[in-house]
């Protein structure tokens, strides 16, 4: 005889048009299994057994959002995956970068899970060569913390990055490297080995060949 625990673990594990099944959570007042689902585009939704066996319920709303995405030929653009890829690593576990986003509590900004507000937010500006980067490495995807970059700037916009504050501009030490001209390996050497205090007299002062021999 099927057990109780077999009965309710039916459906667990399944998946329903953009729905995958993972936990039952309760009972309607007519006794119908309410389960816990992970939408495909990492929202979680309720759903009871009739509404997705009937394909009542398909997904936690996105579904209707896409379709309408889709009358504005944006479904299949470059912005619309950058978009679907940053919600899925934080969001989705079995993304190959969950463990680097979404484990580590970066999430995407409420306004974001819109695609059609994450689209508004950040068309100006984007171009077909560039990427989405988080200024901050540590903060949330939002508005304020996101610019499009190109790949040289973001490898370089890494949580190992040394940043540099010379008059009250903030950039990165090889930022500060192309401005000045020196060799990054220089910058570093008088900061690191030498301990010069004034940062912006090791970001531009001219080098000598002993300095610099020494830096190598």
């Amino acid at each position: 005889m099927e057990t109780l625990e077999k009965r309710n673990a039916c459906l667990i594990g399944k998946t329903f048009t953009y729905l995958t099944v993972l936990e039952v959570i309760g009972r309607t007042n007519n006794g119908t299994k309410v389960y816990k689902c992970l939408c495909k585009c990492g929202n979680t939704h309720f759903a009871s057994t009739n509404s997705l066996k009937q394909s009542v319920i398909k997904s936690c709303g996105c579904l209707k959002k896409e379709r309408q995405f889709k009358i504005h030929g944006m479904v299949g653009t470059r912005i619309y995956k950058i978009w679907q890829d940053m919600t899925a690593r934080c969001y989705y576990q079995k993304n190959i970068s969950y463990s680097r986003y979404g484990a580590k509590g970066v999430k995407v900004c409420d306004e974001w899970r819109n695609f059609l507000n994450f689209y508004n937010d950040m068309k100006d500006g984007y171009f077909d060569d560039l990427t989405l980067d988080r200024i901050d490495p540590y903060g949330n995807y939002e508005k304020s913390n996101c610019r499009w970059a190109t790949y040289q700037e973001q490898s370089e916009n890494k949580k190992n990055t040394v940043y540099l504050t010379i008059d009250g501009d903030r950039k990165t030490l090889m930022e500060w490297s192309r401005i000045s001209g020196q060799n990054p390996r220089l910058i570093r050497f008088r900061l690191n080995a030498l301990k010069w205090n004034d940062i912006k007299m090791a970001v531009f002062k001219p080098s000598t060949k002993k300095i610099y021999d020494r830096s190598n």
